[in-house]
């Protein structure tokens, strides 16, 4: 459906140009893949924080093809599938907690590489934590190069998905309060 390249790992980001989202750091990080061969791509984009320096490299790597945009009529979940990761290096805090981003990705089973945003501190289990900027391609790296880590954290998040956010699960919690 998107014609990406079937014999290569790629690599996901769902959101907004946006600095407090770490969108510099997705760019950074494509910029390393697409040395080894890792494609990245990119959807959902309204810049909402940029800087010129952010919007210069941003052209500099849809220019260089280590990023693919995708239009915003993509349905998210066919992005989700697409990918072996997805990159969420959220700064600091996040308006939703956790992100919907986060929460999709986990109920796809998506192996999510983030950040140790306090936002996403009850789900630091399901995810492989970056704690420094400058190490998300070698982590992105490393976790595709171990399926084991990769298989366990993608059926680890799926089953927490099932259990806890599916409609059963929260009708059945919903239920012991309100009945």
């Amino acid at each position: 459906l998107f014609n990406l390249p079937r014999d290569r790992p790629i690599v996901g980001y769902v959101g907004d140009v946006d600095v407090k989202r770490g969108f510099d750091i997705v760019v950074r990080t494509a910029l390393r893949l697409a040395k080894y061969g890792v494609k990245t791509i990119v959807t959902s984009l309204r810049i909402d924080n940029a800087t010129p320096e952010l919007v210069r490299d941003l052209r500099r790597v849809v220019k260089d093809g280590a990023l693919i945009v995708l239009g915003r009529e993509v349905p998210v979940w066919y992005l989700y599938n697409a990918v072996n990761a997805l990159l969420l290096p959220i700064r600091g805090d996040y308006p939703t907690e956790p992100p919907m981003t986060l929460i999709e990705a986990l109920a796809s089973g998506t192996l999510v590489i983030g950040s140790d945003s306090p936002s996403m501190a009850d789900y630091r289990d399901l995810y492989v934590v970056v704690r420094d900027e400058q190490d998300y391609a070698d982590s992105v790296l490393e976790t595709l190069n171990n399926k084991d880590v990769h298989e366990n954290l993608a059926m680890k998040s799926r089953e927490f998905a099932i259990n806890n956010l599916s409609y059963n699960a929260v009708a059945y919690k919903l239920s012991k309060y309100l009945l």
